[in-house]
C-alpha cells in the first residue's frame, strides 16, 4: 500500500522538516517587526506556533540523522539548539502571558 510505504514516510519527514525551518523564518520576520512596532502582544500566536513547529523538527530529527545535518559544517543546528529554542519559546510565553 502507497500510504504505507517507507520512502513515503521518508519525503513526509523531509517535508515537513523543510516546512518547520520554511515556516519559522516567517514567524521570526513577523515576530521582529511586530516588536519593532511595539507590538509585542501580537507576537504570541507566532511564538506558540513556532514552538509547535521545533516540537515536530525535534521529532523528525530523532527519526532521521540526516535532517540538521550539513557535511562542511558538520551540523546546520543540533538537538540541544532545538530544546534551547523550546525553552526560550515557553519564557516568552510565560513572560508575555503576565
Amino acid at each position: 500500500k502507497l500510504g504505507d510505504s517507507a520512502e513515503l514516510r521518508e519525503q513526509k519527514i523531509l517535508a515537513e522538516t523543510a516546512w518547520c525551518c520554511l515556516q519559522s523564518t516567517y514567524l521570526q520576520t513577523r515576530f521582529v517587526r511586530l516588536r519593532d512596532a511595539g507590538k509585542l502582544s501580537e507576537t504570541l500566536p507566532l511564538i506558540q506556533e513556532d514552538l509547535e513547529l521545533v516540537k515536530l523538527l525535534i521529532k523528525n530529527y530523532l527519526s532521521d540523522s540526516r535532517i540538521g545535518y550539513e557535511a562542511t559544517n558538520h551540523y546546520f543546528y543540533s538537538i540541544n539548539e532545538l530544546m534551547e529554542k523550546v525553552l526560550a519559546s515557553n519564557w516568552l510565553i510565560k513572560e508575555l502571558g503576565k
